[in-house]
């Protein structure tokens, strides 16, 4: 074996030894940077823990109001169809209401009028209609003679339902027999009926 040959030989074993060095160093700074990393990141765990623990139970207290206000929500929706429907059964009572004092107050007059009325008077139309908060009456009929109309007329005044009554027409009623009388009168309710209406005979 020759000098030149034993030294080519010897470099080799130095850079295999140099190589090796050279990975084993490798590997134990990737060792030293693996346990850096595991600690930076086991310390930001430990700093982010109570924050991520505040973070959920702010969550959950979210989730805890947004449920409580639905359920709010649904019972105020609840409340006011609830109302809604009481003010429509309270619109209808009052309608009710208002209808069956009408009734009461037409059935009053007619019998206040008709209690007023005699033998020798025939109504043919009694008309009542509310204008500017009073109810204004037309009243047509045949009268045995200009004397009982004015008498009828008269009772009617004297009546505290009825007032400002009076003839405003005449004519002679041959159908109706000698002497007598066609007449319109007219005067104001002194109660309130509601409404314009009309009552024929």
């Amino acid at each position: 074996m020759t000098i030149e040959s034993t030294a080519t030989a010897n470099s080799r074993v130095d850079l295999y030894v140099e190589r090796r060095q050279e990975r084993r160093a490798v590997y134990l700074r990737s060792r030293r940077d693996a346990a850096v990393l595991a600690s930076l990141a086991l310390a930001w765990g430990c700093a982010l823990a109570p924050l991520t623990a505040t973070m959920a139970r702010q969550r959950r207290l979210l989730s805890s109001e947004t449920a409580q206000s639905a359920s709010a929500q649904k019972r105020r929706r609840a409340v006011a169809t609830a109302a809604s429907g009481a003010d429509e059964r309270l619109a209808r009572l009052a309608q009710v209401t208002e209808v069956r004092s009408r009734r009461r107050a037409w059935a009053a007059t007619v019998a206040e009028m008709a209690a007023l009325s005699s033998s020798d008077i025939c109504l043919d139309s009694a008309r009542f209609e509310a204008r500017d908060g009073e109810t204004e009456m037309r009243i047509e009929g045949s009268a045995m003679s200009i004397m009982a109309a004015n008498s009828f007329i008269a009772r009617l005044s004297r009546s505290p339902r009825f007032t400002r009554v009076g003839l405003t027409d005449t004519s002679p009623d041959v159908a109706f027999g000698r002497g007598s009388v066609h007449f319109v009168a007219s005067g104001k309710l002194g109660c309130e009926l509601g409404g314009g209406a009309a009552l024929e005979e």
